[in-house]
């Protein structure tokens, strides 16, 4: 069931559009042709590997927001929508639980779908634009620890806080509309967005403790995080589930 939920979402025009973002670094370039500020990239000599670059589009473009509102857009249809127009009855045999995981799986499905898209754009970027640049290494991997560790939490954080954006947009699209899923999607993804810059918050969010390796090491800072991301994954998929179980067509 995941795979065929899949193959149909991968058909919809929110995925479409989703995974359109992934084009992002071939805006590098263009824009280098004018004379703005916009998109110009930055670094001291020799100091970008292909890593780096990849975790650091894949951050920006979450902080952008603009592809999450796409894919909060396209969670909303997947369960919503749905509900609303009563087309689960084709499923009534099988189990609500089966249905929602395989709903959930298909959704993180498509964001691993936009991350590969979005590496092997980055990397083509990288190898055919970038590397002629002062700033970049030329090597695929960063040449030191501090970098390495950098790339990894940006990589590693911002899929977790994709997927607990997914999660969070499949809960409380069952119980709210439109607007208000959408409410609360964004105002988790500012939420993590300002959390690795607030002392209080540090510890509650798992790409937050980007800005605690410094201070705990970042074996343990990336372990947290993992443990973090599995429990508050657990707990949302557990509420996720009693709500769809209960909800009425």
């Amino acid at each position: 069931m995941t795979r065929l939920i899949f193959r149909n979402l991968m058909r919809t025009k929110e995925t479409i559009i989703f995974l359109c973002f992934s084009l992002f670094p071939v805006l590098l370039p263009i824009a280098a042709q004018f004379n703005t500020k916009f998109m110009q990239f930055r670094g001291e000599k020799g100091s970008t590997d292909c890593l780096s670059f990849f975790g650091a589009v894949l951050s920006v473009n979450y902080q952008t927001i603009l592809p999450m509102i796409v894919l909060i857009y396209l969670v909303v249809s997947v369960f919503y929508v749905e509900a609303r127009n009563g087309t689960l009855f084709l499923y009534k045999d099988i189990s609500r639980r089966k249905i929602f995981m395989a709903k959930v799986a298909a959704l993180a499905g498509v964001v691993t779908a936009y991350v590969v898209l979005i590496f092997m754009v980055s990397t083509a970027v990288y190898y055919l634009y970038m590397i002629h640049q002062p700033y970049a290494s030329g090597t695929f991997l960063p040449i030191d620890a501090e970098a390495a560790q950098s790339a990894a939490f940006d990589i590693v954080g911002t899929i977790f806080a994709m997927l607990l954006c997914v999660l969070v947009a499949s809960v409380a699209s069952q119980r709210f509309g439109v607007g208000i899923t959408m409410l609360i999607a964004i105002l988790y993804i500012l939420v993590s967005q300002i959390a690795p810059l607030l002392d209080t918050l540090r510890y509650f969010l798992p790409n937050a403790y980007s800005a605690l390796v410094g201070t705990l090491g970042f074996a343990p800072a990336m372990g947290a995080a993992t443990i973090l991301f599995i429990v508050y994954s657990a707990v949302l998929l557990a509420w996720g589930n009693h709500a769809y179980k209960t909800l009425e067509y």
